[in-house]
C-alpha cells in the first residue's frame, strides 16, 4: 500500500496508502495500535511529493498535501476539505489558529471550515515554508519579488501578516533555497527558544550565520559571526 506520512493520533496511526501506483490513488487509513486492524477512512488522490504534513487542532488531526483532510480517527468523523491549488502544503498551529501554507498563507475558518488568505492583496508574499509557532504568532519564510526569501510573521490576521525584516536588502534572498521543496535540508529551520527563535541566514556581508528574532525587525539580530567573511 506504500504508506505515506504516518501520524500518531488517539491510539492510532493515520497515514495515506496508495492502492494504484499508476493512477497514484489511494486512501487515508488508520492503524489501530491495540488491535492491529487497518480501517479505510476515506479515498482520494495520494500526495505526489511523498509527504503528508499534519497538525492537531481542537481534538482533530488535520493533514495536508494534495488536499486537506480532517479526522478524529473514525470514518464518520473524517472529511476531505479540498485543496488550495498546491501539490505541496504545510500546516501548523500558533495561538488559537490553524494555518496552511500553499502558494499563499491561509488561516482555517472555524465557522465555514474554509480557508481565509492572510497575505495582503498588495503584497506578493508566496510559498510560506518552515511554519513555526513563536508564542501566539507564526514565523515562516516566504518569497516576494522585491526581497527574495526572508523571514515573515503572522498574528492570524491580514493586517498582522508581513515581512519581519529584509536581512539581505533587495531581491537576493537571505534564506538559502531551494524554496519549492520544503522537506529538503538546505532550507534552514526556525527553532523556538523561549521568547526568541533561531535560524540561519546570509545578509550578504557575513555569509550564512546564526540569527535570533523576537518577531520584530529591531529584535532580529545576528548571534555571532562564527566564521568571519562573506561565505
Amino acid at each position: 500500500s506504500s504508506p505515506i506520512g504516518c501520524h500518531p493520533f488517539g491510539g492510532k496511526s493515520i497515514f495515506f496508502g496508495v492502492d494504484d501506483p499508476d493512477l497514484y490513488t489511494g486512501g487515508l487509513l488508520a492503524l489501530d495500535g491495540a488491535t492491529g486492524e487497518v480501517e479505510l477512512l476515506g479515498t482520494g488522490e495520494a500526495p505526489t511529493a511523498g509527504a503528508l504534513a499534519a497538525a492537531r487542532f481542537e481534538h482533530r488531526l488535520y493533514l495536508a498535501s494534495e488536499s486537506i483532510w480532517r479526522t478524529t480517527g473514525a470514518v464518520s468523523e473524517t472529511e476531505n476539505l479540498g485543496g488550495l491549488g498546491s501539490s505541496q502544503m504545510e500546516v501548523a498551529t500558533a495561538g488559537d489558529a490553524l494555518f496552511f501554507g500553499a502558494s499563499e498563507l491561509y488561516r482555517f475558518d472555524r465557522e465555514t471550515s474554509g480557508f481565509a488568505p492572510l497575505t495582503p492583496a498588495t503584497v506578493d508574499g508566496h510559498y510560506p515554508v518552515r511554519m513555526t509557532a513563536q508564542g501566539p504568532d507564526l514565523l515562516f519564510f516566504a518569497w516576494q519579488a522585491t526581497t527574495g526569501t526572508e523571514l515573515w510573521r503572522s498574528d492570524g490576521t491580514p493586517e498582522g501578516t508581513g515581512l519581519v525584516v529584509d536581512l539581505r536588502p533587495g531581491p537576493p534572498s537571505s534564506i538559502y533555497e531551494p524554496l519549492y521543496f520544503p522537506g529538503q535540508p538546505e532550507l534552514t529551520r526556525i527553532v523556538p527558544l523561549g521568547s526568541i527563535a533561531l535560524f540561519a541566514a546570509d545578509d550578504g556581508v557575513h555569509g550564512e550565520e546564526l540569527w535570533r528574532t523576537d518577531g520584530t525587525a529591531a529584535g532580529t539580530v545576528m548571534v555571532r559571526d562564527l566564521f568571519p567573511g562573506a561565505y
